[in-house]
């Protein structure tokens, strides 16, 4: 992922001091993976087209692809004749709506779709930002996005997807394609087989990076530790074996662990690049390397809690720990 900037929004008069909504499209991958728009009442359109609201130079993404509109009860995500598709979760839409915390595909980018909620008496963005600050819109006086002319970007809070030491769950997942070699299409296959891998941890609610090898990282918690992390963790290995195996010729190994990394961007503002380092980060990671062909394996960080099968103890490094395996097909 790329730098994450958030588009600055001002509150009318009236709404001062008041929790307000501010519905948000997070882009999850891609060229403009970081970037946040914000929603306003006016429909925004998504597109390769300078003409669009919101530019993603995705070449599998049509020049008018699709359309978000606030309506009475809630967002909703309009197809507008792509020719790759609109994709709500794995279901292809003419039109739907979007429910917070959905990962929407447009050609090959996700985006989530979520609802934050503010107190409404935010500072106005200075006319003069300073030279940090990235630009990429105009913010209207309504809240809506114009490209014509670049606007500021600034953050409002603390980057929550910052370098930091936090409690997370670190999922790794790599493709294995022995045997695949002779396939003419392997080179094809194997991108698929990625793309599926990081499509389900982003659908779990994981922020994704490539591995220069044929893996995909994926920390869940990077904004904040969640009970369930462990199990959206397993949920979206489960899913991506599942996806990948129907790809004859491949399979997966993954593991996952849960407790202290130092994990989040380490690109800082010049882009993302998601790093997860320390414990459980070099346990999941020893853990793939051990792992069976097919098989996904678990730390005592995710195993006591997500009533996987135990296979005993490993020596990981220096240290024996407990590792349990994940009993379904």
């Amino acid at each position: 992922m790329r730098e994450q900037s958030r588009v600055s929004w001002d509150p009318p008069p009236s709404q001062k001091g008041a929790l307000v909504a501010v519905p948000e499209l997070v882009v999850l991958n891609g060229v403009a993976a970081g970037t946040v728009f914000v929603l306003g009442d006016v429909p925004a359109v998504i597109g390769r087209s300078p003409e669009a609201h919101l530019q993603i130079g995705d070449p599998w993404i049509s020049s008018m692809h699709a359309m978000f509109e606030r309506r009475d009860d809630g967002v909703w995500v309009v197809d507008l004749e792509s020719r790759n598709g609109t994709f709500l979760g794995e279901d292809r839409v003419g039109e739907a709506q979007v429910p917070d915390g959905a990962v929407v595909r447009l050609g090959r980018t996700d985006v989530r779709f979520t609802v934050r909620h503010v107190v409404a008496d935010l500072p106005r963005v200075p006319e003069e930002p300073p030279p940090s600050v990235v630009r990429r819109g105009t913010v209207r006086t309504d809240g809506t996005l114009s490209t014509r002319l670049p606007a500021a970007h600034e953050p409002e809070d603390a980057d929550p997807y910052a370098l930091a030491p936090r409690l997370a769950t670190v999922l790794r997942i790599s493709i294995d394609a022995i045997g695949l070699d002779p396939v003419p299409d392997a080179p094809e296959r194997l991108r698929v087989a990625l793309d599926a891998a990081a499509h389900a941890a982003l659908q779990a609610g994981g922020v994704v990076g490539r591995l220069a090898g044929v893996g995909v990282l994926a920390v869940f918690g990077l904004a904040g530790a969640r009970p369930d992390d462990a199990q959206r963790a397993l949920r979206a290995a489960r899913t991506a074996r599942k996806v990948i195996r129907a790809n004859r010729g491949l399979d997966v190994r993954a593991a996952l662990e849960s407790g202290p990394v130092l994990a989040g961007n380490s690109a800082g503002a010049t882009g993302f690049e998601l790093t997860a380092l320390g414990p459980a980060a070099e346990k999941a990671e020893r853990l793939v390397a051990f792992a069976a062909r097919g098989e996904i394996l678990a730390g005592p960080g995710v195993g006591r809690a997500g009533g996987l099968t135990r296979v005993g103890l490993v020596r990981i490094g220096e240290a024996e720990i407990e590792v349990f395996r994940d009993a379904a097909p």
